[in-house]
């Protein structure tokens, strides 16, 4: 018998914060833009992939409750080519529950989708963290070597502007704040 909430628990655990994932997200464009495009791998409920659309940005949600397309239902543990990439892609408490074993895979995924030029806006449970289905504690400094090792870069500067801007919303998800991290993926000159 497996201790993992269903579909519908998970919904029900999720949903209230809907409205808070939304200020969040507004938050990230006040911030650094509103994009053409957004991914958001672990999308939940998809009331951030909803409200960006809201923009007129083309937003797609990855999760094993998504709904219906253009939003994608799949295991986040297992490969994942959408075949493009995207200005923006989100991972919010997302990774502390891909089992360690599934890590490689998952951060590839995720480094495969961002735009060169474009930002990974990721955030995940701290060692000690509680939470529904947490099985992959770690610190800040191990997800920056595995984003590192794809090319995707640590930005402190925008990281902390994303970190004092979380805390100034008043909203109870306050790992948000303590647990962002921001990463950019260089544009690749090309030689002539």
């Amino acid at each position: 018998m497996s201790n993992q909430p269903t579909e519908e628990e998970w919904r029900g655990i999720l949903e209230p914060f809907d409205g808070w994932n939304r200020r969040a997200l507004l938050g990230i464009f006040a911030l650094f833009g509103i994009p053409p495009t957004l991914l958001d791998i672990g999308s939940g409920t998809g009331a951030m992939v909803q409200f960006a659309r809201s923009f007129g940005i083309q937003a797609v949600g990855v999760d094993q409750i998504a709904q219906k397309p253009p939003d994608v239902r799949t295991d986040l543990a297992t490969p994942l080519d959408l075949g493009k990439q995207f200005a923006y892609v989100l991972c919010l408490e997302v990774a502390e529950h891909i089992p360690e074993m599934y890590v490689e895979t998952f951060v590839g995924n995720i480094a495969r989708h961002v735009i060169e030029g474009g930002l990974l806006i990721f955030s995940a449970a701290s060692p000690g963290q509680a939470g529904n289905g947490h099985v992959n504690l770690q610190g800040a400094d191990y997800w920056r070597t595995m984003f590192w090792g794809r090319k995707l870069l640590y930005r402190e500067d925008m990281t902390i502007k994303l970190k004092l801007a979380w805390q100034l919303i008043p909203m109870p998800m306050m790992w948000l704040a303590a647990n962002c991290q921001i990463f950019s993926k260089p544009v690749q000159e090309t030689t002539v």
